[in-house]
């Protein structure tokens, strides 16, 4: 797999293609963090090399986790390429 998520103190970082070919593993990663309840974490984009319409799946279920235990949440480094998709389905205050 071209791709990884890891959570490393309070941010979730991602790294590589968030894809078809790799967004359901990220999510079954993703799935086995443990997370504080109330907990403020950042979702760290920097190592994203290529992006599709996948991609926002993970980020909505990333968001469902994360809102599940209350915690709040920040987007950083963003693709422009991600952020160019989420307009274009209408859901570009995902990242806002």
């Amino acid at each position: 797999m071209n791709a990884s998520i890891e959570f490393v103190g309070q941010s979730i970082k991602l790294t590589g293609e968030l894809t078809f070919n790799t967004v359901q593993a990220l999510q079954s990663i993703s799935e086995k963090f443990e997370l504080a309840a109330d907990s403020a974490i950042a979702v760290d984009f920097t190592g994203v090399t290529k992006v599709d319409s996948a991609s926002l799946a993970l980020c909505l279920s990333i968001e469902r986790m994360l809102s599940a235990h209350h915690c709040t949440y920040t987007y950083h480094n963003v693709p422009t390429a991600m952020l160019a998709i989420a307009g274009s389905v209408g859901v570009d205050d995902l990242f806002s």
